[in-house]
């Protein structure tokens, strides 16, 4: 989200260095360490999905309205969204 509370949507740019990767994904490894995880998502888009189905501000939103310009949450109005925890089993 921009400073306009713009909502935009962009691909990766660059690369992670070799041998990183995503915060998401060390928590997740973290997470089955200890016996769980934190999200289901083995894959970027796949987080990014599921954000947009758990998370209640943007609900009823898709990739495809935040990639066609952007969307305006200063006057967004939430649709109904799945009530999943973020917390996989």
């Amino acid at each position: 989200m921009n400073s306009k509370k713009r909502l935009q949507y962009t691909d990766r740019f660059l690369d992670f260095p070799s041998g990183s990767e995503p915060e998401w994904r060390l928590l997740n490894r973290l997470g089955e360490k200890l016996g769980g995880k934190v999200v289901s998502a083995t894959a970027d888009r796949e987080l990014t999905l599921w954000f947009l189905a758990s998370e209640q501000r943007v609900g009823g939103l898709a990739i495809a309205a935040i990639r066609a310009g952007g969307v305006d949450m200063s006057s967004y109005v939430p649709q109904s969204s799945s009530t999943e925890s973020p917390i996989a089993g």
